[in-house]
């Protein structure tokens, strides 16, 4: 009793594929529902691939901005000290002024402080 031998799969005809009304080679696979699924396969990965390209793309947006909130905040910081160190030097000219008025008042010589 041998075991009976699988019977021979004959080529694909393309040609024949697509002539037949169901898409068929002689009960053989339907090609153009594969070739579908291939088709939205790659639709499907490029559509991936698409959405990974955004993603990547908001990413990058989000640290840009991030970065330049960050280079806005030390900007003012930056601005904030140099109108305080103004001050503070108008302050320090006008005190000076003021010692070197008193100072002439008295009829003495003006000796700024170190």
């Amino acid at each position: 009793a041998e075991a009976p031998r699988p019977a021979a799969v004959p080529p694909l005809d393309l040609r024949a594929v697509r002539e037949a009304p169901d898409g068929s080679d002689q009960g053989g696979p339907a090609l153009p529902s594969l070739a579908a699924a291939m088709v939205e396969a790659c639709e499907g990965a490029s559509a991936a691939q698409r959405r990974a390209e955004l993603a990547g793309r908001q990413r990058r947006a989000a640290e840009t901005a991030e970065r330049l909130q960050v280079e806005r905040s030390v900007t003012r910081r930056e601005q904030r000290l140099e109108a305080e160190a103004a001050e503070a030097e108008q302050r320090a000219r006008a005190e000076q002024a003021e010692q070197r008025q008193a100072s002439e008042r008295r009829g003495g010589a003006f000796r700024p402080r170190k």
